[in-house]
């Protein structure tokens, strides 16, 4: 079980069952991590012949998805949401026991409520459904135009100048872990 990952670089190394989530209509994004996607499978598949005389495990293809496409049998991978908060309906974490709780308008984490539109989040947690998988959000705000850089806690909400070209850090740290499947704000 890993404690403290640097999200977007941990998923990728764990590979196993990974889904990239889009919101709906971000066709530039979804052709973007397509071609990202495409490139790693094919390497990937280049050296599944060394791995399995190895006996390493092969990973899984990655697959991009949008939101909408999620099946119920996507929910148990390596879930990875990126793009703009308010257009994603995350379905996929309703009813679901998770760090964070993304609602219609708002984000609460632990005791603070952020306006889903005004901030950005990066978060990583154990996936609900897959206490083995993680759940990874890499979010921006409705003005936001990057994400924020740090990825050494587990979680960071930030809100983008209205040029882009910094970020304010709202709110950052370590979840406790002391329920390895269920990490909650301390």
């Amino acid at each position: 079980m890993l404690t403290s990952p640097a999200h977007l670089g941990t998923v990728n190394c764990l590979r196993a069952a990974l889904v990239m989530v889009v919101p709906d209509g971000d066709e530039s994004r979804y052709e973007k991590l397509l071609d990202f996607a495409t490139r790693v499978n094919e390497r990937t598949r280049q050296r599944s012949m060394l791995m399995r005389l190895r006996g390493d495990p092969v990973p899984s293809d990655v697959e991009v998805k949008y939101g909408s496409q999620l099946t119920e049998d996507d929910l148990p991978k390596n879930l990875e949401f990126g793009g703009v908060t308010s257009q994603f309906s995350f379905q996929a974490l309703e009813n679901q026991s998770v760090a964070v709780q993304i609602g219609a308008t708002t984000i609460e984490v632990g005791p603070y409520t952020f306006l889903k539109s005004d901030v950005g989040l990066d978060v990583f947690f154990p996936n609900p459904r897959h206490h083995e998988r993680y759940v990874s959000l890499a979010l921006v705000g409705e003005n936001g135009k990057r994400r924020y850089g740090e990825n050494w806690v587990d979680f960071v909400v930030f809100r983008n100048s209205s040029d882009g070209t910094s970020s304010e850090v709202l709110l950052h740290g370590f979840f406790d872990k002391t329920d390895p499947r269920a990490w909650r704000f301390s």
